[in-house]
């Protein structure tokens, strides 16, 4: 796998990349029919034609590529016939051969080749291919097609060159790290397949020109400063206003660095460490005190974990539901319970220290606070 570079013949073609697909085994095979589905375009339009979806329209026509990324037939083992082409995702796909008889696609992961047998299932190898239950998977093993939910399919890591890292596994639950940072956890039965999605150098294909854009049916992207009032919030004005407000969406919506999740989406709970951000860093749960929510409810500690001015901020955002805004009042709050002295300091700093992210608070400022001498 790799890129080739076009002459310089013009200038969309200066510095313009295309793949050079040697991993594809046969370039003059059609897809298995079987397998394809009609794509009807919509140009980003509901029933009603309004555009619902923007910079969507046009482009090549295609057919779709039925994957399976259930892999649900443990029955019987499988051989890759060939790795093909799809122009409806950025990573290869493979056509798998089962001893019964039956063909189905999958997402080539590197390595995988013509030839190669794969397997899923409980009781499969932990080998690249083949797709298992979390909880029968090495620790530290790179895995793609994550599932979710059991049974419903893979839902993560399905883009080209991306892959998760199996972190660990207690009971029914495991702890999978993804591509963004984010650490999150999983029911321990659903599966993942062993692996790194294949074509990595997709990230560093260079276009070169509009129209190999169009020819993916993406429209050209209109700034919101350049519109009209009536088309976006941040349109009209006299000259080249800069929109006046913080850069939002055509909705309203912030459009850097706006926190768009919904605090009360169940899936919270199974966020243990939330993405990472270029911009930004690392980003903090929501609300941006939860992990300090957590401790202030737990009967276990009542001691709090840093100091006063670096989780200022953080009081306010929940202070409204634990207790009152005041220093005094959440001092009172939190020498409730059991004594604080039982618990040496060292441990309460290293234990808070790695959960909340910060740094290593010293172990003297923890015993000026808890009144230990």
């Amino acid at each position: 796998m790799g890129l080739r570079k076009y002459k310089p013949t013009s200038a969309g073609r200066r510095n313009a990349t295309v793949p050079d697909f040697v991993e594809i085994t046969d370039k003059k095979k059609k897809p298995e029919k079987s397998l394809l589905v009609r794509i009807r375009k919509t140009g980003g339009r509901n029933v009603q034609g309004k555009i619902t979806c923007r910079h969507m329209g046009g482009g090549h026509r295609r057919m779709y590529r039925l994957i399976d990324f259930k892999r649900s037939n443990d029955s019987s083992p499988a051989t890759v016939k060939s790795i093909e082409y799809d122009p409806n995702r950025t990573s290869r796909i493979a056509l798998v051969s089962y001893s019964d008889g039956s063909l189905q696609y999958i997402l080539a992961p590197e390595k995988l080749v013509a030839g190669n047998v794969i397997q899923s299932g409980p009781d499969a190898e932990p080998k690249v291919g083949n797709a298992l239950p979390l909880s029968r998977i090495p620790v530290g093993s790179m895995i793609h097609n994550v599932e979710m939910q059991p049974g419903r399919g893979g839902q993560l890591c399905r883009s080209a060159g991306v892959y998760a890292v199996m972190n660990a596994t207690a009971g029914d639950w495991a702890q999978v790290t993804l591509p963004s940072g984010e650490v999150r956890r999983l029911p321990s039965s659903c599966r993942a397949t062993i692996g790194a999605v294949g074509f990595s150098e997709h990230s560093a294909i260079v276009y070169g020109k509009a129209g190999r854009i169009r020819w993916m049916g993406v429209r050209p992207y209109v700034r919101g400063s350049a519109m009209n009032p009536v088309a976006h919030p941040m349109g009209g004005g006299e000259g080249r206003r800069s929109g006046g407000r913080h850069p939002v969406s055509p909705t309203g919506k912030l459009a850097k660095g706006g926190r768009t999740r919904n605090p009360r989406r169940p899936t919270r709970n199974s966020i243990i460490r939330r993405r990472k951000s270029v911009r930004y860093g690392q980003l903090k749960l929501w609300p941006s005190a939860y992990i300090f929510c957590q401790f202030l409810c737990d009967k276990r500690f009542k001691i709090w974990p840093v100091h006063w001015k670096k989780v200022r901020s953080s009081i306010r955002s929940f202070s409204r539901r634990f207790c009152s805004s005041s220093r005094r009042s959440v001092k009172n709050r939190l020498k409730l319970g059991l004594d604080v002295q039982q618990f040496h300091p060292t441990s309460l700093e290293s234990r808070f220290s790695c959960t909340t992210g910060n740094s290593i608070f010293r172990s003297t400022w923890l015993r000026r606070w808890s009144g230990i001498n």
